[in-house]
C-alpha cells in the first residue's frame, strides 16, 4: 500500500487547504477501507483502484461512509497520477459510472462536470433557520435556495452577509438528521458579500459524512456557479475555511460546451 495526503484548494502560498489521503495498491475488502478512513480521520481518504485498465476507478470515504463523488479528493488523486506517469491530463471513472476530465492548467488542477440538476426535494425556510440558528430574515432570497446535485446532492442556503455566515453555530444533529432524511449530503451556506476579487464566501456542512464542516467543498462551489443565472460571466473565485482558519480557494469557469470546471491549487505533504 502507498499512502500520500495532499491539501486541496490552497490559496495563494499558503499551507492550509482541504486534506486528503491518497492510496494506491490497497489490498482489502470495502469495511477495512472504511476502518483505514476512520483511522486517518482525514475528510476524504481516496482508493485508486483498477489503475491498469486504463480508465482508474476512485473510490472516495468519508470517515463515516463512502461517498459516490468527492471533487477535492478527485483533484488529489488526479494530481498524483498525473505526476507519477507524466501527464497533463487523464481521465478516471467512480464508483456511479461518472467518467471526469481532470487537466493541470499552469498550477491549478480543474476537473470538469456536466451541468447539476435541481432536484424536487423542497427545504422548509424555518426547518433550515433552525438547523442554522439563524433567523428566517438572514437568509437571502435573490440567490438559489434549493438541493441540487452535480454527482452529491447539496442543500444550497444563502445568507445576507459574511458576518451572518462567520458567526453561523449550526446544529449538527438536526442537519445530519435532515440531510439522512431526504438522500442530501449537507448543507452549503454561501453569500455575496465578499472580498474584492472574490465572487462568493461560504461553509459547508456534512455531519452525515463524519466532519461537521468542510474546509472546501468543491462539488457545492461547483454546483451552485452550474445553477446561477446566465450572465456573460464565466469565471467564479468562492472563498470557503476562514471560518475554520484553514483558507481554501476553489475556481469555477463554465465553458461554451456547457461543461462546469472546478478545481483549485493541490499541494502534497
Amino acid at each position: 500500500m502507498i499512502t500520500n495526503s495532499a491539501l486541496c484548494f490552497c490559496r495563494g502560498n499558503s499551507k492550509f487547504g482541504n486534506l486528503a489521503a491518497v492510496v494506491r495498491n490497497f489490498v482489502g475488502e470495502d469495511a477495512e477501507k472504511q476502518a483505514l478512513s476512520a483511522q486517518f480521520n482525514f475528510p476524504v481518504t481516496v482508493f485508486i483502484e483498477d489503475e491498469n485498465a486504463g480508465l482508474p476507478l476512485l473510490r472516495f470515504f468519508y470517515p463515516r461512509v463512502e461517498m459516490s463523488l468527492c471533487l477535492h479528493g478527485t483533484l488529489a488523486a488526479g494530481q498524483y497520477l498525473m505526476q507519477l506517469h507524466g501527464l497533463n491530463s487523464l481521465s478516471i471513472r467512480t464508483r456511479s459510472n461518472q467518467v471526469l476530465q481532470i487537466v493541470q492548467r499552469d498550477d491549478k488542477v480543474q476537473v470538469a462536470l456536466d451541468q447539476a440538476k435541481i432536484l424536487r426535494t423542497k427545504a422548509d425556510l424555518g426547518e433550515v433557520a433552525e438547523m442554522l440558528r439563524i433567523s428566517v430574515d438572514s437568509v437571502d432570497i435573490d440567490f438559489p435556495f434549493l438541493v441540487a446535485n452535480l454527482g452529491s446532492p447539496k442543500l444550497l442556503v444563502p445568507v445576507k452577509s459574511g458576518v451572518i455566515l462567520n458567526s453561523l453555530q449550526p446544529n449538527f444533529d438536526l442537519i445530519k438528521k435532515w440531510s439522512v432524511q431526504h438522500q442530501v449530503n449537507g448543507l452549503y451556506v454561501y453569500t455575496a458579500d465578499a472580498p474584492p476579487g472574490v465572487d462568493f464566501v461560504a461553509r459547508g456542512f456534512n455531519p452525515k459524512g463524519g466532519l461537521n464542516e468542510d474546509a472546501a467543498t468543491g462539488v457545492a462551489a461547483g454546483t451552485l456557479i452550474s445553477i446561477l443565472p446566465k450572465s456573460n460571466q464565466t469565471d467564479f473565485i468562492i472563498d470557503q475555511g476562514d471560518a475554520m482558519g484553514e483558507a481554501c480557494r476553489i475556481y469555477v469557469s463554465c465553458d461554451q460546451n456547457g461543461l462546469v470546471w472546478v478545481g483549485g491549487k493541490v499541494i502534497f505533504v
